[in-house]
């Protein structure tokens, strides 16, 4: 009797033994699920992976919107395959020619490789460890001209003026020119990505490391104030990805469980500043998307820009154009404007020159005289005007005539590359036109400018 009753308490405490086990391995695997954040990583077949953030490769962690990004990603793939994770497949199947006659987007055959549309109106682009919150307004100094308070006897000062897009647009050459005036303090450090994508990292969330970025011009404005008692010295933010690169907006306070975003970098830039002045260089649509191609030959992050060519350009464009009408059909036209990952598979990033839909947002925030639209054709064309014009805005002194001509002879910032690439095929230029015109239409309405649809250039 005593041996049974010894067996019987020892089958008991392993069944009490195991029961403890189970429960704590069950409570672990259920508390890591919760706390525990994962990112979504879409592939190029529209399979989601998703993977442990303690994992996730530094390179993803920082969200970019330009070849930065295909190239973080590039990294991360090559990472993935190593760890006999399923990698994102970025191996574009390109469409071959096989007649003189090229195809409409409006007829484009299936295209083995092609992404399906379907697959990526769930936005993976970004994953959210935080909602960022608003930032600011701060008690800012009436004694100076440009934004700036002291924090905890820190002198900080936020832009005065930004200049918020398009890229390819003389945002560049705009920004180093400006910095001719003696009121403008510039670095050269002109894009700082801060709103779109630098945010978004742990050790940058803070409006502190925003205005780090500034300090050296904070220095020199607080001096003056110091000296004068006032300051007229301003700064500002060239990053031109600003004004439609709201792609992390799914992170943005208020935005939570929307299909697209209620705000966008403009409701956060007109928080931190009801003030601020914004300055938007747009530029002819197709001539800026092919620019924007040139541009990237050198950094083939993509297989579209290796061996590059005006064929394998308007081939790319066929299909990108095809998914970006797929998306309309199912979504409204904003939505697949801030679609991360629809911007990310399309690689070229087709949309950017859609302005209509990010002006509309830039508009419904900001009055109307703070912002002042450029076109690049005149800003090529008619420099002095043009530059005379941004002073008058952002309310500088005119310049001396001799300081005016040298400004106008300082060279061109940032010229384009590889022009003997070869021109844009007339059939490529045609379907992109017909792709915009309707943006072109509403933005010339918008504006209430009719240059601002180039149907002159067309």
């Amino acid at each position: 009797m005593a041996i049974i009753r010894r067996k019987f308490t020892k089958f008991v405490f392993i069944c009490c033994l195991s029961v403890c086990i189970l429960m704590v391995y069950f409570y672990t695997q259920a508390v890591s699920s919760v706390i525990q954040f994962t990112a979504r990583y879409s592939d190029a077949k529209g399979q989601s992976v998703d993977i442990p953030l303690p994992h996730l490769p530094k390179d993803v962690l920082l969200f970019d919107s330009g070849p930065k990004h295909e190239e973080q990603q590039r990294r991360a793939r090559e990472r993935y395959d190593n760890k006999n994770i399923p990698a994102a497949q970025a191996q574009h199947v390109p469409v071959k020619i096989t007649n003189t006659t090229l195809n409409s987007y409006r007829a484009l055959p299936h295209i083995e490789g092609l992404m399906e549309t379907n697959k990526i109106m769930h936005d993976d682009y970004n994953f959210c460890p935080r909602i960022e919150p608003f930032l600011g307004s701060y008690n800012y100094n009436s004694q100076t001209k440009n934004p700036c308070w002291m924090d905890n006897g820190v002198f900080r000062c936020v832009p005065y003026f930004y200049i918020a897009g398009f890229s390819k647009c003389g945002t560049s050459d705009l920004y180093y020119k400006l910095a001719h005036h003696p009121d403008v303090l510039a670095t050269g450090w002109k894009e700082k990505h801060w709103f779109d994508y630098n945010r978004f990292a742990e050790d940058m969330r803070f409006i502190q490391n925003y205005t780090d970025m500034f300090k050296d011009m904070s220095t020199k404005i607080e001096a003056d104030f110091n000296k004068n008692g006032y300051s007229r010295k301003i700064t500002g933010d060239g990053t031109p990805c600003y004004v439609w690169g709201s792609l992390n907006w799914p992170c943005y306070e208020g935005n939570e469980g929307l299909s697209e975003p209620r705000y966008t970098n403009a409701d956060i830039i007109y928080r931190l500043n009801p003030n601020t002045k914004i300055i938007i260089c747009l530029r002819e649509p197709v001539s800026r998307l092919y620019s924007r191609l040139l541009t990237w030959i050198d950094e083939p992050l993509h297989p579209v820009y290796k061996n590059a060519s005006p064929i394998s350009f308007h081939n790319f464009i066929v299909e990108r154009i095809a998914m970006h009408e797929d998306c309309f059909k199912r979504w409204s036209i904003r939505h697949c404007a801030y679609n991360g990952t629809l911007y990310q598979e399309a690689v070229l990033r087709l949309m950017e020159s859609a302005y209509s839909v990010y002006v509309r947002d830039w508009l419904k925030v900001f009055p109307r005289q703070q912002i002042l639209f450029i076109r690049f054709e005149d800003y090529v064309t008619n420099l002095d005007d043009t530059l005379k014009k941004v002073f008058s805005f952002l309310e500088l002194a005119p310049l001396p005539e001799e300081t005016m001509q040298k400004m106008l002879n300082s060279g061109t910032a940032n010229v384009g590359k590889h022009y003997n690439f070869g021109p844009m095929l007339n059939e490529t230029r045609y379907i992109l036109r017909e792709f915009y015109q309707q943006f072109n239409d509403e933005l010339a309405e918008m504006l209430n400018d009719a240059d601002f649809n180039w149907n002159t250039i067309y």
